[in-house]
């Protein structure tokens, strides 16, 4: 049965946007930019990030793609149809009526915005990542000019994860009836 208040969606933006982006990825990220401003010592963890944390990323990217192209879908009203006592209708009454309360669950609270920002958001996030692996790639251990740019690009990845979990945590936390 649909739980309006607690969808598999918002359950899945929860553990993809608070639980992973912003209370591991975005920490591991500070940690690493301070890591390589000395103002931490870790000898092992820039290593490890590396290799296993930023790692996560292409797939974590691939789960927030197929997160927000879900969200009109399974955050609309109209899933209120296939429960009772909506679903009780005749099929000809409930298509039509669903299709009225999702054109104006759609107009009236803003689902393109949101998911344009999110998705614009995703993809700046996406190209910041591709810069910064090709500055690590370019960067020999102990260069300073290319260790500068890392940081650089570390820095510019990181806004951009700020930016994105800021725009997924706009989107409702429930289904919300217009």
């Amino acid at each position: 049965m649909l739980d309006i208040y607690h969808p598999a969606w918002q359950r899945e933006r929860a553990a993809t946007n608070h639980d992973w982006l912003q209370n591991r990825f975005l920490v591991a990220l500070g940690k690493w930019e301070n890591v390589r401003l000395g103002l931490v010592e870790d000898d092992n963890f820039e290593e490890w990030f590396v290799r296993v944390g930023l790692a996560e990323w292409p797939g974590r990217r691939s789960k927030m793609v197929s997160l927000l192209g879900r969200f009109e879908v399974e955050m609309s009203p109209a899933q209120i149809f296939g429960c009772p006592p909506l679903c009780s209708c005749d099929a000809p009454t409930r298509i039509w009526l669903s299709n009225v309360v999702h054109q104006l669950w759609l107009e009236r609270s803003g689902v393109e915005r949101h998911l344009s920002c999110a998705n614009l958001a995703l993809e700046e996030a996406s190209a910041r990542f591709l810069e910064l692996g090709r500055a690590l790639f370019a960067a020999p251990r102990g260069a300073s000019l290319e260790q500068d740019q890392v940081l650089a690009e570390l820095r510019r990845f990181r806004i951009s994860c700020e930016q994105l979990a800021q725009s997924l945590s706009r989107f409702p936390s429930m289904i919300l009836v217009v």
